[in-house]
């Protein structure tokens, strides 16, 4: 075949590629020339499936043969015996100029030529014929490659139309209408889902912005229009829309979308475009669950209402009940009877713990719970509240231990009855839930670099949890998660003082969560962060301090003796520890040989080997006390243990947890026996409460039992307690400097309290001011804001725990040295 007639034959093969953007027709087309005009005997092209590619728009490699019946001719069939698709591809890749493979057969020629990036073209001839020259072939190799190219661009325009028909099916599904507006012609264009949302025909869509924000409810025109300039001028390109459009019949419909800003390679705004879709239904059953919400929410604190003031009526004869045991137990009463009473009492304290839980749980949910932010002295509120816990267990015959860091800060800002009551309910979980074994309380803390925060860890550690891992961990996190057998397990009330812990938790800006292993400790963790803050100037002025002097202390706890090492290396002492009598006689020995003793030795009393007790009488038998002051320390109060100490010459006698203010107190009698009484007799922690400052006190209560209750308690302390029944008589009877204190009802009868407050204090204008404790019946946290709010100094619930007020008093008054001299400066002037 000549050249001229060659060239015509492949540029008449070419008009047959891209004839057809199908790729099917397009191929079969093609082979049927290639036969046509080359005297073929049959053709097939096969797809080799490339990556990237849609496997599944094509399962058989086969994409056309001509004829049809070509795959069942023996010389197909031969060739085939010998490849596969696969292998024959990888070969034709690696041909020489991308030529053909020729293969021979009994009655045909077979070529194989790669198309790139597609697949395989096989042309058959019949052996007459023979084969194609080498001129065609190297002809045909760019027509083989065009050829792959059109199959290539057929094959992706069909998976184009075929992803735009499935998203034009979910767009339509969901409702979906598009638009796009041309910033340079102010063209708006809406397809016809954008004109069904808004209720119009083709005929009346102005086509502009102007007609799009014409029908846009008027309140929201402004925010559309402020959206749409903000994408246009700012740097974002995506922003989202929310209006109500008024249709024709004048329904309103919720819409929500988005809108894109699309801008030229300069930067410049060409267009936007974005979609739009009809969220009503969810408005509305948005506003319909709302509705649900507040119905519930007006249910709910309804439900509160009842529950607090159901509690007032349980409280009110539970509140006598006490009242009356606790003057009761003043009086002269066998040893039987005072059992009885005192079983009572716990009783009754324990009725008034739950009822309190119960009343803070509704007071929770109703957001009645304010949290306050005042400056406390961390370390010393734990060890004030661990204080009756420790004895809890120690009756329970547990291992309580306190383990305060070194370098912990002292005050932090914070609410610390809230942080004590959750401290207490999670110590008393433990001590409730353990059979035997150890309790340990651990603080720790972190400082926040950022701010002058501290991130305060506080753990509660017992060895001996009796009840599951996992019915642990559904209890902390709801109250009705457990499974009904694991609630039978529990002790009464578990559950419900760790829902509260851990919801009042949740108001102090902390966490709680829970540790437990089956075959080792379970571990309750409280979180907070606590901005640090300095002393009040209260504790700076009275709080004495001890630089160079020495203390010994003998404990074979080691996380007792940090702790008491703690609080001495506060006060200025430099100390030494033993674990043990043997260890605490070599200290001393070597203390009397270097001349230098020690000023102070805390002593367990119960240290193995040799007890306490034992080693003062070595101490002392070997002369070698000297002036050294003893405080023993023991795990409780035992019989005869004042009658020892007394005989050991032993000056102060201590039970664990020892408080901080008691041990400072105690080495201050010690030590600086002229700030305080004599201590030639025992000092123990009954003495420091009689030998505290006595107060002047007016106590202004009309209801008799409360008023008694608080007479006796004031009385104990050594309080010198003028009592009235109203307002009018509170105001006749006070005189400025005649008081130190006032304790206020705030239900009392004669005058408003708050009235009966500010005629109080107009009488001591200019001249001082006398503090001033209200005293409700409720404990709402609104009275106390009521109370603090109109100048009053603090507030405290009833019934009155002995407690509470003893802390009140101390904090609100300073001592009796610098009131005499603040009375005595005063009358001077």
């Amino acid at each position: 075949m000549s050249l001229p007639a060659e060239i015509e034959l492949l540029f008449e093969l070419s008009l047959a590629i891209g004839d057809s953007t199908e790729l099917e027709p397009m191929l079969q087309r093609f082979l049927v020339d290639l036969q046509r005009l080359l005297d073929g005997s049959g053709g097939a092209i096969l797809q080799v499936q490339q990556q990237g590619l849609d496997v599944g728009t094509t399962p058989d490699p086969i994409v056309c043969t001509v004829p049809q019946t070509l795959p069942r001719t023996p010389c197909y069939d031969a060739f085939w015996k010998h490849w596969s698709t696969t292998s024959l591809y990888e070969t034709l890749s690696q041909r020489p100029n991308e030529l053909p493979l020729v293969s021979l057969h009994d009655d045909c020629v077979v070529h194989a030529f790669r198309l790139p990036g597609f697949g395989i073209l096989l042309f058959l001839k019949g052996r007459r014929s023979g084969q194609m020259s080498n001129r065609m072939q190297h002809a045909f190799v760019a027509l083989a490659r065009k050829l792959g190219n059109a199959a290539n661009a057929c094959l992706y325009k069909t998976q184009m139309r075929r992803q735009n028909q499935r998203l034009e099916l979910a767009r339509a599904s969901a409702g979906i209408g598009v638009w796009e507006w041309d910033l340079t012609s102010g063209r708006l264009h809406w397809d016809g889902k954008m004109r069904q949302l808004f209720g119009i025909t083709d005929d009346t869509f102005g086509g502009t912005c102007e007609d799009w924000l014409s029908r846009i409810h008027p309140a929201d025109v402004e925010g559309v229009q402020c959206t749409l300039d903000r994408l246009a001028k700012e740097t974002s390109e995506t922003e989202v829309i929310q209006f109500r459009a008024t249709r024709p019949d004048s329904q309103i419909r919720y819409l929500r979308g988005q809108a894109t800003l699309i801008r030229s390679p300069a930067g410049e705004p060409l267009r936007m475009a974005g979609i739009c879709m009809d969220v009503t239904e969810s408005k509305l059953t948005e506003s319909a669950l709302r509705q649900a919400r507040d119905l519930a929410e007006a249910a709910n604190r309804g439900r509160n209402l009842f529950v607090s003031g159901l509690t007032d009526q349980i409280q009110s004869p539970l509140s006598a009940i006490l009242e009356m045991t606790a003057l009761t137990l003043d009086s002269d009463l066998n040893s039987i009877q005072r059992d009885r009473i005192e079983r009572i009492k716990s009783a009754g304290e324990t009725l008034v713990r739950v009822i309190d839980d119960l009343v803070d749980f509704s007071r929770i949910d109703a957001g009645e719970v304010q949290i306050q932010s005042i400056p406390f002295n961390l370390p010393i509120m734990v060890a004030e509240a661990l204080k009756p816990l420790a004895m809890q267990a120690e009756d329970k015959g547990l291992v309580f231990v306190e383990d305060v860091p070194e370098d912990l800060p002292q005050y932090h800002l914070g609410d610390p009855g809230r942080i004590r009551q959750v401290l207490t309910s999670l110590v008393s979980t433990a001590i409730d839930l353990t059979d035997r074994g150890e309790i340990r309380t651990q603080m720790s803390y972190r400082a926040d670099p950022g701010t002058k925060n501290d991130e305060i860890q506080l753990s509660i550690l017992s060895d001996g949890i009796k009840i599951p891992a996992n019915d642990l961990r559904q209890l902390i996190d709801a109250l009705d998660s457990a499974p009904p057998d694991a609630r039978t397990q529990r002790p009464d009330g578990t559950g419900f003082r760790l829902a509260m812990a851990g919801r009042l938790i949740e108001r102090l800006g902390g966490r709680l969560w829970l540790d437990a292993h089956p075959e080792r400790s379970t571990t309750f963790f409280i979180a907070l962060n606590l901005p640090r803050t300095k002393s009040p100037e209260i504790h700076r002025r009275t709080r004495q301090t001890w630089q160079d002097r020495r203390a010994l202390i003998v404990e074979r706890h080691a996380l007792t003796r940090r702790t008491l090492g703690y609080w001495l290396h506060q006060w200025g002492f430099a100390t030494q520890e033993a674990i043990d009598a043997q260890q605490a006689l070599q200290h001393i020995h070597e203390a009397v040989e270097t001349s230098r003793p020690f000023d102070v030795m805390l002593t367990d009393a119960s240290l193995p080997g040799m007890d306490g007790y034992a080693l003062i009488q070595q101490l002392s038998s070997k002369d070698l006390i000297g002036h050294t002051k003893i405080v023993l320390i023991a795990s409780g109060p035992g019989r005869g243990d004042a009658q020892r100490c007394r005989a050991l010459g032993i000056p102060a006698f201590l039970t664990k947890p020892t408080l901080p203010d008691q041990l400072h107190e105690v080495l201050s009698r010690l030590l600086d026996p002229g700030e305080g009484p004599p201590t030639s007799q025992l000092l123990t922690r009954y003495d420091l409460l009689e030998q505290r400052q006595r107060l002047r006190i007016l106590l202004a209560e009309h209801k008799a039992l409360d008023r008694k209750l608080a007479e006796s308690l004031l009385g104990q302390w050594g309080h010198a307690v003028t009592s009235v029944e109203d307002g009018p008589s509170a105001i006749e009877r006070f005189a400025p400097l005649d008081f130190d204190l006032i304790l206020l009802s705030m239900q009392i009868p004669g005058t408003d309290y708050l009235e009966t407050a500010q005629a109080l204090k107009a009488k001591e204008e200019g001249v001082g001011s006398t503090p001033i404790i209200a005293m409700s019946a409720n404990a709402l946290e609104s009275d106390r804001m009521q109370c603090l709010e109109a100048g009053l100094d603090e507030h405290i619930a009833k019934p009155i725990e002995p407690r509470i007020l003893q802390d009140l008093i101390q904090r609100f008054t300073l001592d009796q040295t610098n009131a005499l001299k603040r009375r005595s400066d005063m009358l001077a002037f």
